[in-house]
């Protein structure tokens, strides 16, 4: 007869099986973000720029980090968990099951005190952030002894640093057309301008940082965050012209995605997070 001890075998090895299985098939998981009659999983994204501990610095771009501490312990403690474009891309390309209450903490810019303050916070209650850096920004503070967290932005290494700990998922916000002070505002395509002198003007700014980030990291970014989400009607095929999968832009809605749908992954939308306004405040809003 056979032992109790190998029968338990067999059924935690079936038991496995089935599991994988399952998974393979992108059916049901235990856990998994609860797919809506409509056959849309509900994604809020939440919008992220500067953190500091000034008092007086405090406003629509920048927050404390006993702020960001209590956004992270908030949405840890309603039970949502954190997630990179990879996991929306793999959603939506394969139907492989996102987390029970999918968020996305989104940060632009690539400012320093992400690397001061937020990603220690992240590690801390383990989620994770998707981080836009700006090429010339990060060029600029690589070069100098100059890291005061006050104004500066995040160096090669320190990118390098947050993207291996796994903390950060590192996406493209632009090399150096993060800038609406002149002709163009940011990557808007600018009045009588042709579409292939446009899609020159974004093809080399982006891919040059894409082969950048990708020297720095190992991975090469599949998302484009429009700075100042200033879009015009031919960015998205350029874009998928580039590789990318996903942009973000600035629009504050709630995110509904669905299997095969890989329109909506060229159009996420994100609320700000600014001084004041908490992401409890911002959830309740979004998903009532």
């Amino acid at each position: 007869m056979m032992s109790t001890i190998k029968m338990g075998k067999i059924f935690s090895v079936i038991a496995l099986l089935l599991a994988l299985f399952i998974i393979s098939a992108g059916g049901w998981v235990a856990g998994a973000a609860e797919v809506e009659a409509d056959g849309t999983v509900a994604v809020p994204i939440i919008m992220y720029h500067h953190i500091l501990k000034q008092e007086s610095r405090l406003g629509d771009y920048i927050i404390s980090p006993a702020e960001f501490e209590a956004d992270l312990k908030y949405i840890t403690e309603a039970g949502y968990t954190s997630v990179t474009v990879g996991q929306l891309t793999d959603y939506v390309q394969n139907g492989t099951p996102l987390p029970q209450k999918p968020i996305v903490i989104s940060f632009d810019d690539g400012h320093r005190s992400f690397y001061a303050y937020a990603a220690p916070l992240l590690e801390k209650y383990s989620q994770r952030a998707v981080v836009a850096v700006v090429g010339e920004y990060s060029e600029q503070y690589s070069v100098t002894d100059d890291h005061n967290t006050a104004y500066a932005y995040m160096s090669w290494d320190e990118i390098a640093d947050v993207s291996g700990s796994g903390v950060a998922e590192i996406q493209n916000h632009s090399y150096s057309l993060h800038d609406n002070t002149g002709r163009r505002n940011g990557t808007k395509k600018l009045r009588g301008e042709s579409v292939e002198e446009y899609a020159r003007v974004l093809t080399e700014d982006i891919v040059r940082l894409q082969d950048k980030l990708e020297a720095v990291t190992g991975i090469r970014p599949a998302a484009f965050v429009y700075p100042f989400g200033a879009i015009s009607d031919e960015s998205t095929q350029i874009l998928r012209d580039i590789g990318f999968s996903a942009a973000f832009d600035c629009e504050s809605k709630l995110n509904r995605l669905q299997v095969g749908d890989a329109d909506a992954l060229m159009h996420l939308h994100r609320v700000n997070r600014r001084h004041g306004l908490s992401a409890e405040e911002i959830l309740a809003k979004l998903t009532s």
